[in-house]
């Protein structure tokens, strides 16, 4: 069963099913609609051509006293909203007027009954956003279904023949990352054996290097090579391995009101810690170098809310953290624990410096990929019997080479090069450009920044206390 906190965790895979249109509203809809959300994706391409079937085929949801108690998951439910409009955004003057989440009543397409299902009703349409990873069971209980083939957006047939759209939206580093780090500061004692595995992390082997690094490597313009890539989801599939199989029956059988029992579990800890994240070639030196700190940067946002997590176990269980009449302290006493002064305020200091640099360095390229470029054209045409040119001049935006759909007449330049409206265009439309498909961006790999804010709070408070 998914509780509220490990469904925060997982990232839907979503499809869109268009239903029905409100009374008044023209097919074109389908075909605005589809093209921005093409266009978010994919700035700069072509327009997609819809076929509108004839008849709209919708999903058969479950009656309404079968729907997802939304009281239960009330948090996940708007963390869901926040990504599915991140990926199929509302139109401008598009607004939600009922909303919810079901299940499939029957199969639909290729989706099994007791899929979930985020049903939409806007001012436009009835939409249908299947989450095609999750469905109910026979207790009416969330689970996780572990589809192998994944549908991605696919826009190489400019028809789209039926009235389903599909983008995979995948974080996972940066998700996983999220919900340690979060963890860590809601939780009493360590979080690395009752939050992270038995609940952050799924018994199938995730793609840690996923669609997020995949953006940004093309971004700027780092890889890390495929050996390497190999190596490090090792050891973070190692490491996970050994606290789920190793540390936790340990942990289970020791008594940590005996020293020697604190020096076995403490000894394990360090041991992970040198073995597979901070040693010699370990992952975390890797991933800091400036050659892999913009490619790295969510794997590394895991690995060292990872190493964080390990840290704080280490105060939990720290052998010497006794006080003067030999009672245990609270592990906050730690020199592990302690509040910007212990190891894991230090680490986390140390790891912040990196991650802002590296995320800045990361924004910094994203934008400098949007840029101005002047073209002309040029139309001939005859008169009488005279053959004349006409030329007109203009400036547009760029994605990455490609088009982005901005562009202004500018006219001629003057004999020194200098053109007035190409200036106010730099000045203010590129700009305004820049500054929204960098927002896009953020959203779109999942806001890291909130893994450097709770950080930041592990400074003040590394371990939480009763």
């Amino acid at each position: 069963m998914l509780t509220p906190r490990k469904l925060s965790t997982i990232n839907p895979e979503v499809v869109l099913i268009f239903g029905e249109l409100q009374p008044a509203i023209p097919n074109s809809y389908y075909h605005i609609k589809t093209n921005a959300i093409h266009q978010q994706h994919h700035p700069g391409y072509p327009e997609i051509t819809l076929a509108i079937p004839d008849t709209i085929a919708t999903p058969v949801l479950a009656s309404q006293d079968k729907t997802v108690r939304a009281k239960d998951f009330t948090d996940n439910i708007a963390c869901l909203k926040n990504r599915v409009f991140e990926a199929y955004p509302l139109l401008p003057e598009e607004v939600i007027t009922n909303d919810g989440v079901s299940y499939l009543q029957e199969a639909f397409e290729n989706y099994a009954a007791g899929t979930l299902v985020y049903f939409c009703e806007t001012n436009r349409a009835h939409l249908y956003f299947i989450l095609k990873n999750l469905y109910i069971d026979e207790q009416e209980n969330i689970q996780l279904r572990n589809t192998n083939t994944v549908i991605k957006e696919d826009f190489s047939n400019t028809v789209v023949p039926t009235n389903v759209l599909s983008i995979d939206i995948k974080s996972t580093a940066i998700t996983m990352g999220k919900g340690i780090a979060s963890s860590m500061l809601s939780t009493l004692g360590g979080v690395v054996v009752d939050i992270i595995m038995d609940e952050l992390f799924p018994e199938q082997v995730p793609d840690y290097f996923d669609e997020v690094y995949a953006k940004i490597t093309k971004i700027v313009k780092q890889e890390i090579e495929k050996s390497k890539i190999d190596s490090i989801e090792g050891s973070l599939n190692n490491l996970i391995s050994k606290i789920r199989n190793e540390y936790k029956p340990a942990l289970d059988a020791r008594n940590l009101d005996n020293e020697k029992d604190r020096q076995f579990l403490f000894g394990l800890l360090q041991k992970y810690d040198q073995t597979f994240l901070s040693g010699t070639g370990g992952m975390l030196g890797f991933l800091q170098l400036k050659d892999h700190m913009q490619a790295g940067f969510t794997t590394f946002m895991l690995g060292a809310s990872i190493q964080l997590s390990l840290i704080q176990e280490m105060a939990r269980v720290d052998p010497l953290n006794r006080a003067a009449d030999g009672s245990w302290n609270a592990p906050e006493m730690s020199s592990y624990g302690k509040s910007k002064t212990g190891t894991l305020a230090r680490t986390a200091k140390e790891f912040i410096a990196h991650a802002k640099k590296a995320y800045n360095a990361v924004l910094k390229a994203r934008k400098e990929a949007i840029k101005a470029q002047k073209y002309q054209i040029t139309r001939s045409y005859v008169v009488g019997q005279t053959l004349a040119t006409t030329t007109n001049y203009y400036v547009r935006v760029t994605d990455g080479g490609v088009p982005a759909g901005l562009s202004k007449e500018i006219g001629k330049d003057d004999k020194n090069g200098k053109n007035g409206k190409y200036d106010h265009f730099i000045d203010n439309d590129l700009e305004k450009f820049r500054e929204q498909k960098v927002n896009e961006f953020i959203k779109e790999i999942k806001r890291p920044e909130e893994i450097i804010e709770s950080w930041e709070k592990l400074m003040e408070t590394p371990v939480k206390s009763a």
